[in-house]
């Protein structure tokens, strides 16, 4: 339940706040404020140890800092962190990624200072999948600045955000050696009112809810190019690599020779690998482990209709404990690329959970 007296009262200072400020030119399109001040970084088990400085050390280095500190010392470290002159960006479709020429274990301790620049906690780290995931944040952006932001965090406050955003990093070895692909996805919620009214005990009471809205393009353009300058690309760089025009991407559902659900891309192999990760992501599936040798995602997925029977039984379950474990394997055809579930044995999947697991990747990849 709400204190609508005092959501009316934030939200009439809000509107007359917002009408003041529609002018404003030049607004940013994100703006996430950490929850928690992140601790100081640690370079994970596997991963090259860098040599130490002030900056590094207090967890809150930052590109234009190193460049500084990188001058004065030039000589003593000549590998830490090199300026990135060569990146470029791949796209098909509403998919694009990063590709970086430089290793993945010198870009992994700047991809974890990037969430903390734009004001994200790190809600989970995975060095040994090279994955890095926010926690739920809200997006104040749209909200203007001064007096406007301190409205939205006090609306915030009092009555909760109505969308949340996450994002997750994703590093993979490039296919060219000392190269690393960055992938970066979206995900959000919205709040909606479950019931309300005659419903409830109190006409002016209302249950809210949240909801998964649909991945936002837009929001990974900009989280892209926010990235790009953290790791030291300059800013017309950035704005004419994510104008890069996008290639045709197709996807159609069918079977395989064996009468299974199957997608098809109409890309290689290679291309399809890169654009399922990053569909994968986007979706919010746990990839526990991929095999590129194999071309397979190994991931973990609870079918809804089978968690609906067992929801009386088990009401108080875990979600962890009701998905299992399926592969997502890829493999070349005449035409592309198609793209298979198995269960954990490697044995095809039932077909009902192949559709839906197919399903929701070709809502991505058509």
């Amino acid at each position: 339940m709400r204190n609508t007296g005092t959501v009316g009262l934030v939200i009439g200072l809000l509107v007359i706040a917002l009408a003041s400020g529609c002018s404003s030119k030049g607004r940013k399109k994100i703006d996430y404020d950490a929850a928690r001040t992140l601790p100081s970084l640690e370079i994970p088990p596997g991963l090259s140890t860098l040599p130490q400085s002030s900056s590094v050390q207090s967890g809150k280095a930052t590109y234009s800092e190193f460049e500084v500190q990188q001058q004065r010392s030039k000589g003593e470290f000549p590998d830490l962190l090199p300026t990135f002159d060569n990146v470029r960006l791949e796209r098909a479709g509403t998919h694009r990624w990063l590709v970086v020429k430089v290793e993945a274990e010198k870009l992994w301790p700047q991809m974890h200072d990037f969430m903390d620049s734009v004001g994200l906690t790190v809600a989970q780290k995975r060095p040994e999948v090279g994955i890095l995931e926010s926690d739920w944040a809200e997006n104040r952006a749209n909200l203007g600045t001064g007096i406007q932001k301190f409205l939205a965090k006090l609306a915030s406050v009092v009555g909760g955000a109505d969308r949340m955003d996450k994002y997750r990093i994703r590093l993979e070895r490039g296919e060219v050696p000392g190269t690393t692909e960055v992938y970066l996805s979206h995900r959000g919620m919205e709040q909606v009112v479950l019931a309300s009214g005659a419903s409830l005990s109190r006409k002016d009471e209302e249950v809210f809810g949240w909801k998964p809205r649909p991945s936002d393009p837009e929001l990974e353009a900009e989280m892209l190019r926010l990235l790009m300058l953290h790791i030291g690309v300059t800013a017309p760089q950035a704005v004419a690599v994510l104008s890069t025009e996008p290639r045709p991407a197709q996807a159609t559902m069918g079977r395989n020779e064996s009468g299974f659900p199957a997608l098809n891309l109409f890309d290689s192999q290679e291309r399809a690998w890169r654009r399922v990760g990053l569909s994968l992501d986007r979706i919010g599936f746990t990839v526990e482990d991929r095999d590129r040798s194999r071309w397979t995602y190994y991931i973990r997925y609870a079918d809804p209709q089978e968690d609906r029977k067992k929801k009386k039984k088990r009401k108080k379950k875990k979600q962890e404990e009701t998905e299992q474990e399926y592969q997502v394997a890829l493999k070349p055809v005449e035409n592309g690329t198609a793209i298979e579930v198995f269960d954990q044995n490697g044995a095809p999947s039932a077909p009902k959970t192949s559709e839906q697991i197919l399903s929701l990747l070709y809502e991505q990849l058509k």
